[in-house]
Protein backbone atom coordinates (compact mmCIF):
# COMPACT_ATOMS: atom_id res chain seq x y z
CA UNK A 1 0.00 0.00 0.00
CA UNK A 2 2.70 2.29 1.11
CA UNK A 3 4.78 1.82 -1.93
CA UNK A 4 1.96 2.36 -4.34
CA UNK A 5 1.30 5.74 -2.67
CA UNK A 6 5.19 6.61 -2.94
CA UNK A 7 5.37 5.39 -6.58
CA UNK A 8 1.83 7.38 -7.49
CA UNK A 9 3.91 10.35 -5.81
CA UNK A 10 6.68 9.84 -7.66
CA UNK A 11 5.01 9.45 -11.04
CA UNK A 12 2.87 12.68 -9.88
CA UNK A 13 6.15 14.77 -9.65
CA UNK A 14 7.59 13.95 -13.08
CA UNK A 15 8.13 17.33 -14.52
CA UNK A 16 6.52 19.40 -17.58
CA UNK A 17 10.56 19.24 -18.77
CA UNK A 18 10.83 15.01 -18.26
CA UNK A 19 7.18 15.35 -19.61
CA UNK A 20 8.36 17.07 -23.06
CA UNK A 21 11.37 15.01 -23.25
CA UNK A 22 9.39 11.45 -23.10
CA UNK A 23 7.06 12.62 -26.11
CA UNK A 24 10.07 13.68 -27.67
CA UNK A 25 11.66 10.44 -27.34
CA UNK A 26 8.39 8.51 -27.73
CA UNK A 27 8.04 10.46 -30.97
CA UNK A 28 11.75 10.05 -32.29
CA UNK A 29 12.48 11.59 -35.66
CA UNK A 30 8.90 12.84 -36.16
CA UNK A 31 8.51 16.19 -37.05
CA UNK A 32 6.17 17.76 -34.27
CA UNK A 33 4.35 21.22 -34.53
CA UNK A 34 5.13 23.60 -31.74
CA UNK A 35 1.81 24.25 -30.84
CA UNK A 36 1.79 20.34 -29.95
CA UNK A 37 4.60 20.38 -27.46
CA UNK A 38 3.09 23.55 -25.49
CA UNK A 39 -0.52 21.53 -25.41
CA UNK A 40 -1.76 21.23 -21.89
CA UNK A 41 -0.77 17.19 -22.03
CA UNK A 42 2.83 17.43 -22.75
CA UNK A 43 5.08 20.96 -22.01
CA UNK A 44 1.94 23.36 -20.81
CA UNK A 45 2.53 27.03 -21.92
CA UNK A 46 6.31 26.89 -21.21
CA UNK A 47 6.96 23.57 -23.61
CA UNK A 48 8.76 25.06 -26.00
CA UNK A 49 10.87 27.16 -23.38
CA UNK A 50 11.43 23.58 -22.08
CA UNK A 51 12.47 22.30 -25.63
CA UNK A 52 15.13 25.00 -25.09
CA UNK A 53 16.15 23.82 -22.04
CA UNK A 54 16.34 20.41 -23.55
CA UNK A 55 18.28 21.25 -26.40
CA UNK A 56 20.76 22.88 -24.68
CA UNK A 57 21.94 20.12 -22.29
CA UNK A 58 21.34 16.74 -24.40
CA UNK A 59 23.03 13.94 -23.84
CA UNK A 60 25.53 12.75 -26.27
CA UNK A 61 24.03 11.17 -29.35
CA UNK A 62 21.02 13.30 -29.38
CA UNK A 63 20.02 16.70 -31.47
CA UNK A 64 16.78 18.45 -31.69
CA UNK A 65 16.11 19.94 -35.46
CA UNK A 66 13.92 22.54 -35.97
CA UNK A 67 12.37 23.90 -39.43
CA UNK A 68 9.15 25.81 -40.71
CA UNK A 69 6.11 23.68 -41.45
CA UNK A 70 5.80 22.93 -45.18
CA UNK A 71 2.06 22.80 -46.42
CA UNK A 72 0.82 22.76 -49.78
CA UNK A 73 0.63 26.26 -50.44
CA UNK A 74 4.22 27.02 -49.37
CA UNK A 75 5.80 27.47 -45.79
CA UNK A 76 3.56 27.99 -43.33
CA UNK A 77 3.86 29.96 -40.08
CA UNK A 78 4.29 26.89 -37.69
CA UNK A 79 7.58 25.98 -36.25
CA UNK A 80 8.42 21.99 -36.00
CA UNK A 81 10.99 20.22 -33.92
CA UNK A 82 12.09 16.74 -33.89
CA UNK A 83 14.37 14.58 -31.94
CA UNK A 84 16.92 12.70 -34.00
CA UNK A 85 19.86 10.56 -32.98
CA UNK A 86 23.46 11.47 -34.24
CA UNK A 87 25.79 8.67 -35.52
CA UNK A 88 28.66 10.96 -34.51
CA UNK A 89 27.81 13.14 -31.25
CA UNK A 90 30.92 15.78 -32.15
CA UNK A 91 28.49 16.51 -35.20
CA UNK A 92 26.28 18.17 -33.30
CA UNK A 93 28.38 21.31 -33.54
CA UNK A 94 28.46 21.38 -37.30
CA UNK A 95 25.59 23.37 -39.22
Amino acid sequence: MIQTQLHKDMAHRRTRREAVWRFLTEHMGEWLDAHVIASPSVGGSEGLRRLRELRASLPPGFRIEKRRKRTEDGWAFTWQYRLVRVDNPSAQDCG
